[in-house]
């Protein structure tokens, strides 16, 4: 989902804006979408926040681990070319194979389930950026 959901950029920089930012989510997660909003921009960063509101019949349960981020770098240099370079790094067959995997993976649509996903994309997107992009 991204903003075109709303008509509205999430980018602005004094050079322009542009529509960069965007959730991913299972076509199964999408009936469950409430509500998807760019919120007003900020002068906390050049990008608005997105807000992805969903309904879930599961109760959430107290006590949830969240995946570990801490291994991911401070940063990656962003520029004009790393669009390119992240779309080759993506589209290497490794990573591409991947994340065919995962969509078609049977995991179940528990929370466990949607951690395994979740895992295993942050995996894909971290392995393309390590390659694609300069720390």
């Amino acid at each position: 989902m991204n903003s075109s959901t709303t008509g509205k950029l999430t980018c602005h920089k004094s050079n322009g804006s542009s529509l960069v930012d965007y959730f991913v989510i299972s076509s199964w997660a999408r009936e469950h979408v409430d509500s998807f909003q760019v919120k007003d921009f900020t002068s906390f960063s050049d990008h608005c926040p997105i807000v992805l509101n969903l309904t879930t019949f599961e109760p959430i349960k107290a006590g949830i681990t969240f995946p570990d981020f801490s291994y991911l770098p401070a940063g990656f240099k962003w520029d004009s070319n790393s669009p390119a370079h992240l779309q080759a790094a993506l589209n290497n067959s490794e990573i591409s194979e991947e994340l065919s995997a995962i969509v078609d993976s049977d995991l179940p649509t528990t929370l466990e389930g949607n951690n395994q996903i979740n895992d295993r994309m942050v995996g894909c997107f971290h392995r393309a950026a390590q390659t694609a992009l300069q720390v």
